[in-house]
């Protein structure tokens, strides 16, 4: 994925600048299958980030409020000050991480496998006018083992559908990039053997094939951020607003 320079420097994202940051690996306790991707991306690229509002006022309405995030590792460095400053990071073995008073991380099995909820506490729920009108807890589903899945009931791992998104919204992402980088390779051997006319042709050829997956990425990428948002948009632990209840 192509970063901007700088754009390192932004992760974790903060809101108000109160946040402290958690930042969690599940890799090593969940089942692998070695057919199921997410084996693999929990294992090796992804981890889940939680941001907690802990350093303002405790009678605030934001006060304990518990957002998520998924994203890949190589974008969170120890050395990124709010991280330094006001991160730590986690491996979620054996035992249930009870990592702050509005937040723990657990493990349950159920009839379809073992899955990870992160439990989130004493959330202020509040109005339009920024009101809390009540406190409530949410049980959020981070990933879950299916073994009763499809025609086949072949085990997989399923994340949650917000992370879900945010997964494909990432590899499409990524997909754009690499076709981007691509045709700006062509565009400069086309310029390198300008003065060789059938090599020149022969590379536009291949870059007019590029530039078209091109756009169908551009369209995938902007389908899956659209979706990416619509998701988050219905989930109330985010929103934590009582409009449209």
């Amino acid at each position: 994925m192509n970063m901007a320079k700088g754009d390192i420097s932004r992760f974790p994202l903060s809101s108000n600048g109160h946040e402290v940051y958690d930042v969690v690996y599940v890799g090593e306790i969940i089942p692998q299958y070695m057919s199921n991707d997410i084996s693999n991306i929990l294992l090796n690229e992804y981890v889940f980030v939680f941001s907690t509002m802990l350093r303002g006022c405790k009678g605030s309405s934001f006060y304990g409020h518990v957002e998520i995030d998924f994203m890949r590792h190589e974008l969170i460095s120890s050395f990124n000050g709010r991280i330094r400053e006001r991160g730590s990071f986690h491996v979620l073995d054996k035992e249930n991480l009870n990592i702050n008073e509005f937040l723990e991380i657990v493990q349950e099995d159920t009839e379809y496998g073992k899955q990870i909820i992160a439990n989130l506490r004493s959330q202020s729920i509040s109005d339009s006018d920024g009101n809390v009108t009540y406190i409530r807890d949410f049980r959020v589903s981070l990933v879950k083992e299916n073994n009763h899945n499809g025609f086949a009931n072949l085990p997989k791992l399923e994340l949650g559908p917000e992370f879900e998104a945010k997964l494909k919204w990432d590899l499409a992402r990524k997909h754009l990039d690499y076709l981007d980088t691509g045709s700006s390779v062509l565009l400069g051997l086309v310029n390198l053997n300008h003065s060789e006319s059938e090599h020149s042709e022969s590379i536009n050829k291949v870059r007019e094939i590029v530039e078209q997956e091109e756009e169908l990425a551009k369209v995938e990428h902007k389908r899956a951020f659209n979706n990416y948002l619509s998701i988050r948009s219905n989930l109330m632990y985010i929103c934590k607003g009582t409009e449209g209840l």
